[in-house]
């Protein structure tokens, strides 16, 4: 096995919706991700043989990444089943190299974002209205963007607004309160027109990434007041259509909070927000960059901890 490289330790958006950032040490052969900070799952990169259907009947070599297991710092490693025909000495040695430096890496989480490529939702004036998808590697640009902006996942659709509760039956199934999100979604929908891959960089502008498809555009400029900072826009002229946002913003303010170019205004207002969804503050606090005010973060931190508590 070659040397471990360096750790690489970065973070990445995690889009359409936005479910916070995931954190990622890499050292070439095995990394490790993470959503919290604290639980990792370890997956290592390998061959494992794949036959081929060809004349020859030949052997080929798949290299990919596979789960070897979840390791916290409290806990170590909980392996998960490995492949019988992968290489399992090769598997034990990767982890090794990889948990010899990953507890010295905890230490400075969080790490920086790196997927400057981000592929906008545009609106009818070509403005950037909501973000899509993120990347890296330029590379990957090719691949086919969603096409459309979600609030939730499927599985979670917890939004509610507040001005539409007051218009939803008290005993409304769960598919009645699903329309909360849904009228979000159709309101950016209904406001878009292309997308566009942007690739933002050091100096805070964005400039359109070389046309890799025909539905991309090139050469364009981008000022950095154009894109909204919370991945969608809050300002559309409009009081019900704010509202609506506004009231997302703060459902979502808990993981909203790790996003790393927010201005100390917006964040003390998420911060503030976040506190009416304390468990998810104790979940993500270890991702934010910084806290403007402690005493409301370590606020909603205490809330969790007695709600866990109580069982």
């Amino acid at each position: 096995m070659a040397a471990p490289e360096q750790p690489h330790c970065f973070a990445v958006r995690r889009l359409n919706p936005f479910l916070g950032v995931a954190e990622v040490v890499d050292i070439g052969h095995a990394r490790a991700l993470s959503v919290d900070g604290v639980a990792w799952q370890i997956q290592i990169r390998t061959e494992r043989p794949a036959r081929s259907w060809g004349t020859l009947g030949l052997a080929t070599r798949v290299r990919r990444y596979y789960r070897f297991g979840y390791w916290s710092q409290a806990d170590g490693l909980a392996r998960t089943p490995v492949n019988p025909e992968l290489d399992l000495s090769f598997l034990l040695t990767a982890w090794e190299q990889l948990s010899g430096v990953l507890p010295g890496c905890l230490q400075r989480l969080p790490f920086p974002l790196e997927d400057r490529y981000e592929c906008w939702l545009l609106d009818h004036d070509r403005r950037p209205l909501a973000l899509l998808s993120s990347a890296v590697d330029g590379r990957y640009l090719c691949e086919t963007p969603p096409s459309q902006w979600r609030v939730t996942t499927p599985l979670e659709r917890g939004f509610e607004a507040g001005a539409l509760a007051q218009q939803t039956p008290p005993d409304a199934d769960t598919r009645h309160r699903q329309q909360h999100a849904e009228r979000l979604e159709k309101q950016v929908r209904d406001a878009a027109g292309p997308c566009q891959w942007i690739l933002r960089g050091g100096d805070g502008n964005g400039s359109a990434v070389e046309a890799v498809t025909a539905s991309l555009v090139s050469g364009d400029a981008w000022a950095k007041s154009l894109f909204p900072q919370l991945t969608v826009r809050e300002v559309w002229g409009d009081c019900d259509a704010e509202s609506l946002v506004a009231e997302w913003v703060g459902w979502l303010a808990p993981r909203l909070l790790t996003l790393q170019d927010l201005d100390d205004a917006t964040r003390a207002r998420l911060e503030r927000a976040a506190c009416a969804r304390a468990m998810l503050v104790e979940d993500q606090y270890r991702l934010y960059p910084r806290i403007i005010d402690p005493e409301t973060v370590n606020s909603a931190r205490v809330e969790a901890r007695l709600r866990q508590a109580a069982g």
